[in-house]
């Protein structure tokens, strides 16, 4: 976990005045070590907070300059390892550090945007050409790693690894209104943009490339998930390459020089990565516990943690896991994040999954179904839009539909692109607030793109999602709880409610973070 922040454009006294404003709120993120880089020539300063985790020996780093490039990293690149033996041995790279930073780094002197295809791990990333007066923001394929920037009209951008940095720095910032909310209303979060004017977020799997003498900048996609199922393979095969992937990605993750521990529950995802693991420590939260008092003396605090509101039950308990485990001396939480999206995990898929085998089985009964069953694409609209703008929600989903063969992967591809990020904001703003840093095995890109590939059968048998997990969790020994209940605190409860709606939660939660960034 660390902080990546910069400043293009402007005189420098003012830059390196900003640059430290933007780093000093973000020193959670990184409490180890601090450093910045100026052009006295160009408009360009570069700044980074770091929290050591690979390489801790390697001070005076930060952020690391080299041939002429110099880069400020947030993440972990977990191939790291072999790529530095590949610079060596067909580049001929010599090494003054045991970090992934300098790997990236001479990575990409070599093979530009094109190393992002080599990359596989969790990152946010600036690095600035000083040849060429281009600086590069990129973003792994998951969006684990966050990266806002903000742009004043054609004299500065400014980026930074939270928006609360930018926004604290430059506390006029107009909202938006209207058409520019329609995403986060009807998703109770952000995701590109932002709630503020000309603060938007780097996507996840994309690059941005900024002329720093004009400002000029075009953001584009470096990878887009497949899902063509591999041709025979049989089922005990593919359980093996999935076994022998999980278990590589627990190792790469756990490969670190400090203390790790896990957010356990009573799950299949976590309990099987606490199976194939070793881990120092291990975290539960029970949402039976009484919390309430508790939840209400941090909400305000945890609405300012979050950057900008989730309407999202999880923020709180991840809070406190994220408190327990700074308090047990781990610097590296591990979590079970994303399994649910690349291997079909959310009950709701399966009523629209079901329906998918039916037209499949009888499509000469196509018309008759649309009648009385309704489309799939707009049923899975209708449960994943969280207020009345159905439509809007629509127009998404068919175009995952259209990248997808059949609707479980276009649920899957849509909550992994729209909905996904949400729990990723909220898993990482709460450890770095700890100055923690939240690692997902089932996030590895290697397992990603092979759980994306695997037939339905491995995702959905009869009632059983996550078919293949479960039989590798079968195969380990491991009890699990068979009906998902997630990471969730009983607020409806607290408010003399007796439904799990989370407009009300949402609304409080808004309310707060208005409150705080107006203090």
């Amino acid at each position: 976990m660390c902080a990546v922040a910069g400043v293009i454009g402007g005189e420098l006294s003012m830059r390196d005045s900003l640059l430290d404003k933007l780093l000093s709120s973000m020193v959670h993120r990184g409490p180890d070590e601090t450093g910045f880089f100026s052009s006295v020539h160009k408009p360009v300063s570069i700044g980074m907070n770091r929290l050591s985790i690979t390489g801790i020996h390697d001070l005076n780093r930060c952020p690391y300059v080299c041939d002429g490039f110099v880069i400020s990293f947030n993440g972990e690149i977990y191939n790291y390892r072999e790529l530095r033996s590949s610079l060596q041995r067909e580049k001929a790279e010599v090494f003054e550090t045991q970090t992934d930073t300098e790997v990236l780094l001479k990575l990409w002197k070599h093979y530009g945007e094109k190393c992002l295809d080599k990359l596989n791990g969790m990152f946010a990333f600036a690095i600035y050409d000083t040849k060429k007066n281009l600086l590069y923001l990129a973003r792994d394929i998951a969006g684990q790693k966050p990266l806002y920037y903000y742009k004043i009209n054609h004299q500065q951008i400014i980026f930074a690894s939270e928006a609360k940095a930018i926004y604290n720095a430059l506390p006029n910032l107009e909202f938006v209104e209207g058409e520019s909310l329609r995403f986060y209303e009807a998703f109770q979060h952000n995701l590109s943009g932002t709630l503020f004017k000309n603060l938007n977020q780097v996507a996840a799997a994309s690059i941005m490339k900024i002329d720093c003498e004009t400002l000029n900048f075009e953001v584009k996609p470096y990878w887009e998930p497949n899902f063509e199922v591999a041709a025979n393979v049989n089922l005990d095969a593919r359980a093996a390459q999935f076994e022998y992937l999980l278990i590589e990605s627990v190792k790469k993750i756990t490969a670190c020089e400090v203390p790790y521990g896990i957010y356990l529950s009573k799950g299949v995802d976590s309990q099987v990565i606490n199976a194939l693991g070793s881990f120092d420590k291990t975290f539960y939260f029970d949402r039976d516990e009484e919390w309430s008092d508790d939840f209400y003396k941090n909400f305000n605090k945890i609405s300012q943690i979050l950057d900008f509101p989730v309407g999202s039950l999880s923020s709180y308990p991840l809070f406190k896991l994220a408190e327990k485990a700074s308090a047990n001396g781990v610097k590296v939480v591990v979590s079970g994040e994303g399994s649910d999206e690349i291997l079909g995990g959310y009950v709701r898929y399966l009523p629209i999954a079901s329906l998918d085998d039916i037209y499949n089985n009888f499509p000469s009964y196509k018309r008759l179904f649309d009648k009385a069953l309704g489309f799939r694409e707009m049923q899975f609209a209708k449960i994943s839009c969280r207020n009345d703008d159905v439509e809007f929600v629509l127009s998404l989903v068919e175009e995952c539909r259209a990248k997808t063969p059949d609707m479980l992967s276009c649920m899957q591809y849509f909550d992994f692109k729209y909905v996904l990020p949400s729990l990723l904001q909220m898993g990482d703003r709460m450890a770095s607030n700890f100055s923690l840093e939240n690692r997902c095995p089932f996030l590895d890109r290697d397992l990603i793109e092979y759980s994306f590939s695997l037939p339905k059968i491995d995702k959905i048998s009869h009632f059983d999602q996550k078919a293949i997990l479960r039989r590798l969790a079968y195969k380990l020994g491991v009890e699990t709880e068979k009906e998902k209940t997630g990471l969730t605190i009983k607020f409806n409860v607290y408010m003399h409610r007796n439904d799990w709606n989370r407009d009300n939660y949402f609304s409080n939660l808004n309310y707060e973070w208005l409150l705080g960034i107006r203090r």
